[in-house]
C-alpha cells in the first residue's frame, strides 16, 4: 500500500522497484503515519492529497519488465480484478498473454510491442508524472530511502542500519528468464524509448 509519511508526503508503492523493502526500511525508520489504499495504488485510484509530495520509484525499463515476467510466470500468471475493484493490479491488463508468451521471455516482449506497446511508459506515467512527483531510482535504492527519511524528518543514518535486518520473506526471490537475442531487446527499448527519456535512463 501506499505510505503517509511522517511530514504528511506520501511514498507509493510501484511494483517490482523495491517497493516492499523500502516500505519495510521507512517503517523501521520510524517515518511512516499510516498506510493508505491497497497495494499498488496509484494516484488517480489513491484518495490521496495531490498537492503534497510524493515518492516513488522507477526502474530500468528493460530490467523491470524482465523481473515482471518472472514473478508472473513463478506465481502462475494470477487473474487480478478489474480498476473498479478495491484490489486493483496494475498488471490486470498483461496478465493474461497467449501460451507460448508464459512459457517464453522472447514470446512475451514481442506480445507486449504488438498488443501493448508503450505500456511500462504508461504505467510508469500513472505513477510518477505528476506535478508534485518525487521521481527515485531502484538502482540508486539506500541514497533515495535516505533522502526520503531525512526529508520526512527521521534521521537517514538509520536506513544503513536497518536495511540489513529486514526479512527474507519480505523479498521475493525468483529466477530470471534468459536474455533474448540483441535485436529484440534494442527493438523493445525503443518502443519504451518516452520512459527511457523521461526518467532518466541511457537512450533506447
Amino acid at each position: 500500500m501506499a505510505l503517509i509519511l511522517s511530514n504528511g508526503s506520501v511514498f507509493l508503492h510501484n511494483p517490482r522497484t523495491g517497493g516492499g523493502f523500502a516500505t519495510a526500511v521507512l517503517r523501521k525508520c520510524g517515518v511512516v503515519r499510516e498506510g493508505l489504499g491497497a497495494k499498488h495504488d496509484c494516484p488517480g485510484v489513491l484518495p490521496m492529497d495531490m498537492t503534497v509530495p510524493h515518492y516513488v520509484f522507477v526502474r530500468e525499463p528493460y530490467a523491470w519488465i524482465r523481473s515482471v515476467y518472472a514473478i508472473q510466470a513463478d506465481w502462475g500468471w494470477p487473474t487480478y480484478p478489474k480498476h473498479e475493484s478495491r484490489w486493483w493490479h496494475p498488471f490486470r491488463e498483461i496478465n493474461d498473454p497467449p501460451l507460448v508468451a508464459k512459457q517464453h521471455f522472447t514470446a512475451f516482449l514481442a506480445w507486449m510491442m504488438t498488443e501493448h506497446p508503450g505500456w511500462v511508459t504508461r504505467l510508469f506515467t500513472k505513477f510518477a508524472d505528476w506535478p508534485n512527483s518525487v521521481v527515485l531510482r531502484t538502482e540508486e535504492m539506500t541514497a533515495a530511502l535516505e533522502r526520503v527519511v531525512r526529508e520526512a524528518g527521521g534521521d537517514p543514518r538509520r536506513v544503513a542500519q536497518v536495511g540489513p535486518t529486514v526479512k527474507a520473506k519480505e523479498r521475493h526471490h525468483f529466477t530470471l528468464p534468459a536474455d533474448p537475442l540483441p535485436v529484440l531487446i534494442r527493438e523493445w527499448k525503443q518502443s519504451e524509448a518516452i520512459a527511457y527519456r523521461r526518467f532518466g535512463y541511457e537512450e533506447a
